[in-house]
């Protein structure tokens, strides 16, 4: 049987942004049977803090941003 794992971590590219962004862009999947949807991590561009910092990969759920939900 195989078990899917879920990690959590905080990651703070705010302080690692340089003038080439946080890097990376998201998307939601559409869900009309209800009003929120999750956030996801498209993709991860070539520059920017998170490409710098490595941690963060496309398919991430995004949770919260400066401390807001993001559903």
């Amino acid at each position: 049987m195989l078990v899917a794992r879920r990690v959590v971590f905080t990651l703070s590219l705010f302080d690692v942004a340089g003038p080439q962004g946080l890097g990376f862009s998201i998307t939601t999947q559409d869900n009309p049977a209800s009003f929120s949807s999750p956030v996801y991590i498209k993709n991860i561009l070539p520059q920017g803090a998170a490409v710098t910092d490595g941690r963060l990969q496309a398919g991430d759920r995004l949770l919260e941003a400066r401390y807001l939900p993001c559903t």
